[in-house]
């Protein structure tokens, strides 16, 4: 179900309709969200960290900034690395920082500044 569900999200972010899942996006964040992510084995993690990412990219561009807070940082608590050299996750925090106001503003800052996002 990750990956089937990190193939779709890419898949429609790519422009191509090849996803078997339906093409509503909040039923395939709710599809991956629905799966315990804390259940994986712990040799998956990197399946893990894929799919919070892709949570956090989909939450973002439904201008869902603080599910896509909540995730950028469990990928971060899993995997520093990814939030400082992925693309994407590098993108969808600047994304954040664009639109950050109120009291996820200095959580979004924060981040920022330790993936090494200009501020």
């Amino acid at each position: 179900m990750v990956h089937r569900t990190w193939h779709c999200v890419n898949a429609k972010s790519a422009g191509r309709r090849t996803c078997r899942l339906p093409s509503n996006q909040l039923t395939r964040v709710h599809c991956l969200q629905g799966t315990d992510l804390d259940r994986l084995p712990e040799g998956l993690r990197s399946r893990r960290v894929q799919a919070q990412l892709d949570i956090a990219w989909a939450q973002a561009q439904r201008r869902r900034d603080a599910e896509a807070l909540v995730a950028l940082l469990e990928i971060e608590r899993a995997a520093p690395q990814v939030t400082r050299r992925n693309v994407v996750a590098r993108d969808t925090i600047r994304q954040l920082l664009a639109r950050a106001r109120g009291t996820n503003g200095a959580a979004v800052r924060g981040l920022a500044h330790r993936a090494g996002v200009a501020v």
